[in-house]
């Protein structure tokens, strides 16, 4: 089973951290149009910066079991765009 979702919400508020290094999308657009064009791009930036991997295994009578789950929790993102480029910033 596996469930995915992309929220990007309207509202402003702050949150407080420290800004991780920056990943720049080069592309026109609103940020949910500019995310899902570069998916990969942003995938690849959140599994360095924001997943977390947890994994259980265990056997009984010789019957395996184990589970793998990857989350990405909440998080906040510093987004500032400029001609066709958006810089993102995640902030933990």
């Amino acid at each position: 089973m596996a469930e995915e979702r992309l929220h990007v919400s309207r509202a402003m508020q702050p949150c407080k951290g420290n800004k991780e290094p920056a990943l720049i999308l080069e592309g026109e657009g609103d940020l949910p149009t500019l995310l899902e064009r570069r998916r990969d791009d942003f995938d690849a930036y959140l599994r360095r910066h924001a997943y977390h991997v947890t994994h259980r295994e265990r056997s009984i009578n010789h019957a395996t079991q184990s589970r793998t789950d990857l989350t990405f929790p909440t998080a906040c993102f510093e987004v500032e765009f400029k001609a066709g480029f958006a810089t993102i910033a995640l902030i933990k």
